[in-house]
């Protein structure tokens, strides 16, 4: 038996003129430390967005830092406690992250972790470490 045959989307070609009146969105560039000592002293913006990847979700929090610029901030491993702190006390947090290097390499075949120390503004509800 044959296949029905589907529509498929076409993509409109690249030259399409934007319509008049519109604006570009734009995403906050994420903080990529280099250097060990690189910081970042920030509160955040908007609740933490899940946002899907081939191998399941990552959770990412738009912050602003005290010299007015927005970022977005990604979860790893070593900024899980960061984002579980964040999560709990909402909006409108204080905190300071500091890039501390590289760590100790798991295994042979493994990249070693990023380092971070984290810091929070103890509030009266909560002592965010």
């Amino acid at each position: 038996m044959a296949r029905k045959k589907t529509a498929t989307k076409k993509a409109l070609p690249k030259n399409t003129a934007v319509p008049a009146g519109m604006q570009a969105i734009e995403h906050a560039k994420s903080w990529n430390p280099e250097e060990p000592g690189d910081a970042i002293h920030f509160n955040t913006v908007a609740p933490i967005k899940k946002v899907p990847f081939n191998d399941g979700t990552r959770r990412v929090v738009e912050v602003k830092t005290k010299e007015g610029e927005t970022l977005a901030l990604w979860e790893n491993a070593a900024l899980r406690k960061l984002f579980e702190t964040i999560e709990g006390d909402g909006v409108g947090g204080e905190y300071f992250v500091r890039y501390d290097g590289l760590g100790e390499a798991p295994g042979p075949d493994l990249n070693p972790p990023k380092l971070f120390s984290v810091f929070g503004a103890a509030s009266e509800s909560s002592n965010p470490f």
